[in-house]
């Protein structure tokens, strides 16, 4: 495919996707959530899909209403007539955020279920867990450190050491599951690289009335938390806007507002907002968004190691 770009000018409003990574964190709560917890501005991509799929296959209700997603869960309190008992089976598409999060919560469970993947997913490490979750009586295998990952609970709880991380997803799924465990959790590391998208989980977590406490060690969430269900909207996507904010940074004359976003659940990409104040970029937040100029764009330097994901469009 030949794809040619003209120089252009941008002007009026955009209205942002939401967020895939905040979407799939709050079906993993909806699953522990005891009652109905009903999502709107759900996005349509299949990662988040899959994460429906792994909510139903948890033994969770899910159905769509009205355009707004439906999870019934429960963990621990699963047991009732209407909700249905685990599948063997989670299969995670190509999301790594899937894998990573729902393992450890599936470590929650009596019953061994297996977590599969496709794509170039079942290339990627995911040794992690099996350094963390026999910790927590977790009993897992994995294939060459990749999925399928077969992994048996339940998990009891307790203190995890360890040296070195290579995601924060792995962090995301832990702290997750600890809320609901017997113990609690406490995760002692030295760092955690993209630790902005842990801040994302807990706010998402405190949403469902979970508390999971930041330590200058690592984490520790408190065992013994009850999920709430909720009526929950998916924030726009920090990540995808910064990809409008720097093009609106180059040639919209006029002004382009950006529409959608929220501050309320911290994302890591929000420092797009940082280094377009560090580029002297005009940037002016209305109420119905952010309105970006086209600016003279100054050089800058920026730590990108909490954000990732802007490091492309930077």
């Amino acid at each position: 495919m030949k794809v040619t770009v003209f120089p252009s000018t941008l002007s009026g409003k955009v209205f942002v996707p939401t967020s895939k990574s905040i979407a799939q964190r709050v079906v993993a709560c909806a699953v522990m959530a005891q009652g109905e917890t009903r999502i709107s501005h759900f996005p349509k991509s299949d990662d988040c899909q899959h994460a429906l799929e792994i909510a139903r296959s948890l033994g969770a209700v899910v159905r769509l209403d009205n355009e707004q997603w439906v999870i019934k869960g429960g963990y621990p309190f699963n047991f009732q007539s209407d909700i249905r008992q685990p599948k063997g089976v989670l299969f995670c598409g190509e999301s790594g955020l899937a894998a990573r999060m729902f393992s450890p919560i599936a470590g929650l469970w009596h019953d061994e279920i297996v977590v599969e993947g496709a794509g170039t997913l079942v290339k990627r490490s995911m040794q992690t867990l099996e350094e963390w979750l026999p910790q927590l009586n977790v009993k897992i295998k994995l294939k060459d450190q990749c999925l399928p990952a077969r992994i048996q609970g339940p998990m009891d709880g307790g203190k995890v050491l360890a040296e070195v991380v290579h995601s924060s997803q792995f962090v995301t799924g832990l702290m997750l599951a600890g809320a609901v465990t017997k113990k609690g959790i406490e995760l002692e590391i030295e760092k955690v690289p993209s630790s902005g998208y842990v801040d994302t989980t807990i706010a998402v977590a405190k949403k469902f009335n979970v508390h999971i406490e930041k330590l200058p060690t690592g984490y520790w969430v408190q065992g013994g938390q009850k999920y709430k269900s909720i009526d929950v909207q998916v924030d726009g996507d920090w990540s995808g806007a910064a990809f409008l904010f720097v093009a609106a940074a180059l040639c919209a004359e006029d002004g382009l507002l950006i529409q959608g976003l929220s501050t309320e659940v911290p994302q890591a990409d929000q420092a797009i907002l940082e280094v377009l104040k560090l580029a002297r970029v005009r940037v002016e937040e209305e109420k119905e968004g952010f309105r970006v100029y086209a600016s003279k764009i100054k050089g800058f330097q920026f730590d990108a190691s909490d954000c990732p994901d802007l490091i492309p469009i930077l």
